[in-house]
């Protein structure tokens, strides 16, 4: 209900994870939830208000975790840099790859782009990017670059999927236009923005502008 354009919200539900620390949640359907606990190294799953885990994922903290566009797999990425593919389904774990950086957060890349929704985007501490394919058995590496000298915070697509910006810890964000080439997504660098103040989180409005969280405001750039 809303009020004075304050929009209250009455939880239907609540449940409690003793020791936990959850930072990601992301929605698999209208009745089931994936949860990044990062406190305990686990992902788990929300099912009927209960809580049950599907893999102690990493080890050490879960930086990012995101599910398939299309299919029954959550890709994790995490503090001791591995990156690893889930059945959600089975429950197991169908492969991982280890990299010498952490792995801080990680995106799908959207299918109007990437059609069989197997591309994802990984961002590392050492200011890195990398492309992986999802494959059967493995992971594929793509493509490298390293558009940060410092770490890699946050990765946002515009709307459209026609940009992409790359949020550092030194309050920049490199901005990227993307194209579909040869069976393959290319980044092609535009420029970067000097954020006013070190931001949370970064993302593109309906307008297309890149928008900064800084916390307690939203910056806008065009």
């Amino acid at each position: 209900k809303a009020s004075s354009n304050v929009i209250h919200l009455e939880p239907v539900t609540e449940t409690t994870r003793s020791g936990g620390h959850l930072r990601h949640m992301c929605a698999l359907d209208r009745e089931r939830c994936v949860i990044q606990d990062m406190g305990n190294g686990l992902i788990l799953l929300m099912r009927n208000n209960s809580l049950s885990a599907v893999k102690c994922a990493h080890t050490g903290r879960i930086n990012g975790c995101v599910p398939s566009l299309n299919t029954e797999h959550f890709v994790t990425c995490g503090q001791d840099g591995g990156v690893h593919c889930y059945d959600y389904i089975s429950r197991r774990m169908c492969y991982g790859r280890r990299f010498s950086s952490s792995a801080t957060t990680l995106v799908n890349v959207p299918m109007c782009i990437d059609e069989s929704g197997r591309l994802f985007i990984v961002g590392f501490e050492d200011g890195f990017i990398r492309i992986l394919a999802r494959n059967h058995k493995e992971w594929r590496l793509v493509s490298v670059t390293r558009p940060q000298k410092s770490a890699v915070l946050d990765l946002s697509w515009s709307q459209t999927a026609s940009h992409f910006a790359v949020l550092g810890a030194d309050s920049t964000a490199f901005v990227f236009t993307s194209r579909w080439s040869k069976s393959e997504v290319e980044l092609e660098p535009l420029g970067f923005v000097v954020l006013d103040n070190t931001a949370k989180r970064i993302f593109w409005d309906n307008s297309g502008n890149l928008v900064a969280d800084l916390g307690d405001t939203l910056n806008c750039y065009d």
